[in-house]
């Protein structure tokens, strides 16, 4: 992994991927190809590589199966053989949808990342996790396939909309309660660098969040155990993700999600509320949009969490806080079965303050 401002014009970054030898896919949405997949298109055909192009659609909905099938038909239609990877160039989503096409087109090809969000950069394009989403939930087909090459270039962020930037502050939210409470205290002191954009104090946090999660996944790759740590919050932001049909920001989900399950943690496993009264604190000094809509009920979402990852015959099972920066471990299983009447209380005081009227 190689953190720097501008790879598009350093001379070794095109010459690392000419050195694979392969003729390179660049997947992306459509909204990148034409403000960056075609320029990287022309410079790397400049630097002497073979390069195609394919772009799918902008937004949740398009992490599909039938997105997946339509690159990979595209590919076969290009005639493109073993001799070939893939540089997915985008956010969350295309890391995504370009790692699951890398791992299963003949059977596997090396995969290059280019995240241009905060989001993909945090968490996303680490740990080698793709996957595409299906009505009964998020990511429950895919496949963990490590890329070959991963380059943040943080000139990338200078484009994001102001949402894509709380986006992936989610994901770093999480890393600070569950894993590390130092950088808990880095955002408690830095909202005005966070306002500013300041590049020095988003690049730690950018470090800081890979690091851990760099950390976890070398512990525990294929999620048997400890890699769930890093599923704090998703269990309820999955499901209203389900909910929303795919039509809410990710990190918007896990945020709340984050904030759910420290409620859940307080009330099922002892986690202190002046933690979590901290917890809320600083999510609202972020300005992070907390809501949800009309479509997310008490019922759907409990109904949806029945096919979360970690479920046990169906029954949910939540990562709880143990201390702010550390979870339960529950005998190396690192999730736990929490009460109906724990979670009903817990989305009811959710609902209470994110309900949209």
């Amino acid at each position: 992994m190689e953190i720097e401002p501008d790879f598009f014009a350093k001379e070794a970054f095109y010459q690392k991927i000419k050195d694979l030898d392969k003729t390179i896919v660049i997947v992306t949405h459509t909204n990148l190809k034409k403000h960056f997949g075609h320029y990287l298109k022309k410079r790397l055909i400049a630097h002497g590589i073979d390069t195609k192009l394919i772009d799918f659609p902008t937004g949740e909905k398009a992490k599909s199966e039938e997105t997946i099938a339509k690159i990979q038909h595209k590919m076969l239609g290009m005639h493109l053989g073993k001799n070939t990877a893939i540089l997915a160039l985008g956010g969350g989503i295309v890391s995504d949808v370009a790692g699951f096409v890398a791992s299963t087109y003949n059977r596997g090809i090396p995969l290059i990342l280019f995240p241009t969000s905060l989001l993909a950069m945090v968490d996303a394009a680490i740990g080698g996790k793709t996957g595409v989403n299906t009505k009964y939930g998020k990511n429950l087909i895919g496949s963990i396939y490590m890329p070959e090459m991963i380059f943040l270039d943080l000139r990338m962020l200078n484009f994001l909309p102001d949402k894509e930037w709380t986006n992936g502050l989610a994901e770093v939210m999480k890393y600070a309660v569950s894993l590390d409470s130092h950088v808990f205290e880095i955002l408690e002191n830095g909202l005005d660098k966070w306002a500013g954009k300041d590049p020095a104090f988003i690049q730690e946090l950018i470090i800081q969040s890979c690091q851990l999660k760099i950390s976890v996944v070398e512990k525990d790759t294929l999620e048997s155990g400890y890699r769930r740590v890093l599923n704090f919050g998703h269990t309820i932001a999955h499901a209203i993700e389900v909910c929303e049909k795919y039509e809410f920001a990710h990190g918007h989900a896990v945020i709340i999600g984050v904030l759910v399950e420290a409620y859940i943690s307080m009330r099922a496993a002892n986690f202190p509320e002046e933690s979590f009264e901290k917890i809320v604190t600083l999510t609202r000094a972020y300005n992070f949009p907390l809501k949800v809509s009309k479509k997310t009920t008490k019922k759907k979402i409990m109904h949806a969490m029945q096919y979360d990852k970690k479920s046990k015959d169906c029954t949910p099972r939540f990562v709880l806080l143990k201390s702010l920066g550390e979870v339960h471990s529950f005998d190396g299983e690192y999730c736990t079965e929490v009460k109906n009447s724990i979670i009903e209380n817990a989305l009811d005081w959710m609902f209470t303050l994110f309900k949209e009227v």
